[in-house]
This record gives structure tokens, C-alpha cells and sequence, in this order.
């Protein structure tokens, strides 16, 4: 992938998931190339390759648009994400090596500063970073690829959450928790404070959302 096609793809990931581009809403292409300051083939490069992470799709007749997964597909989401991080935490050295432990604490730091100032931009990124950072601790690079990515899918309905004082101080505070828990011995707190870290509330509150849309829509029709 060529630089300035994944530089688009990382802007339009970042607009997509702060709801700049809600779900099921078309993606046009000469406003974005204005956007985003590409050529359409460039632009065309990136919609291949969030089609290729579910973030985008392509329907005849009426072009790419924002991929709007199904309550179930998000719940099934949530259940492999469970399983599979719970497993990484399982195999992770305790205490976890002081330069990871460090570098989530680095990271942290920067990510409850932009929290204090509402940049989520930034603390959608470095949220990715501190992740991506802890299960590096588990030393397998196809778990860590995995979790990933499945992560990334469901930050298609992360949205809601940005907007939410509370949601967002629990998630900060938690993640803390999770250093706290790396530097320790505790195996089954890490597990727990990994699962725990999962907000599932907010899967109900997309089912409801996803419900009442659609009513809305067959309503229209």
C-alpha cells in the first residue's frame, strides 16, 4: 500500500469511527478527494482496503458506504474478542517486561491528556496504541494481528462512547487498572480487569439504536 493511500485509509478509519460519516451513509467521491487532497485512484485504493476490514461496502446502484453491522454481528464480535484477549492475557508474563509496562504508562499519559481537551483523534489512536502495546506482551504476532483487527471492527460503533463523560472516565480509570494489574502477579486479575475492560452496555445501546433506525426507515417507506 502506497504511502498516501494509507494515510487516507488511517483519515477516513478516524472519521468513520468519530461519526463524521455515520453508518449506512454513502461515500462520495469528489468530496472526499477535496477532503483528503488525493487523486481517485488513490482514494479508490483506500475504499479496497476498508472494504477489506468491514469498514466500508459496496452495493449496486448506489456505491460505497459505511459499512452498518447487524446488533448480532457486533455480539459475535464481542464474543471472539472476549476469547481471544482473555487467551493473550493468559500467556503473558507476570510481572509483564518493565519496557512494556512503561511504554502503556507513556501512553496513558499522553491519552488522559487529550482526554482532558476532548481531542479524540488522538485518544482514539493512542487508545489503539495502548492495546496494541499490552498484548505485545503475550510474544505471538498472529494473536496480536488478530486481536486487532477484530478490535478495529467494532470500533464502528465506538461513536456513542466519545460523547459520554462517564463512559469515558470508567475507560481511562480501567486502563490504569490494566497497568496496575501487568506489574503485578495476579494472573486471574489481569483475565478479569480484561474482561471487565469489554463494555458490553454499549452493544445493548447499539441494539437499540440499530432497532429504532430501521423502524424509522420501513416507517419512511
Amino acid at each position: 500500500m502506497s504511502e498516501a493511500t494509507s494515510r487516507v485509509v488511517q483519515a477516513l478509519y478516524e472519521d468513520i469511527v468519530l461519526g463524521v460519516y455515520p453508518l449506512g451513509s454513502r461515500l462520495v467521491e469528489e468530496p472526499l478527494v477535496q477532503r483528503y487532497d488525493v487523486k481517485r485512484h488513490v482514494l479508490r485504493e483506500a475504499f479496497a482496503q476498508l472494504e477489506e476490514m468491514m469498514f466500508v461496502v459496496r452495493v449496486p446502484n448506489r456505491g460505497v458506504l459505511v459499512h452498518e453491522p447487524s446488533p448480532r454481528e457486533i455480539r459475535e464480535l464481542y464474543e471472539i474478542r472476549v476469547l481471544i484477549e482473555s487467551h493473550a492475557a493468559a500467556s503473558i508474563p507476570l510481572p509483564a517486561p518493565k519496557r512494556v509496562t512503561q511504554a502503556m504508562r507513556e501512553i496513558q499519559t499522553a491519552y488522559s491528556a487529550a482526554l482532558k481537551v476532548k481531542n479524540f483523534r488522538s485518544v482514539l489512536n493512542l487508545n489503539n496504541a495502548f492495546h496494541r502495546t499490552l498484548y505485545s506482551a503475550c510474544e505471538n504476532e498472529t494473536l496480536t494481528a488478530a486481536i486487532e483487527a477484530y478490535a478495529a471492527r467494532t470500533h464502528l460503533i465506538a461513536a456513542m462512547k466519545y460523547f459520554d463523560n462517564q463512559i469515558m472516565a470508567q475507560t481511562e480509570a480501567q486502563h490504569y487498572d490494566l497497568i496496575a494489574a501487568m506489574e503485578g502477579y495476579d494472573r486471574q486479575l489481569l483475565i478479569s480487569r480484561v474482561v471487565g475492560h469489554f463494555n458490553l452496555n454499549q452493544v445493548d445501546r447499539y441494539d437499540a439504536m440499530y432497532q429504532q433506525r430501521h423502524e424509522l426507515v420501513q416507517d419512511a417507506s
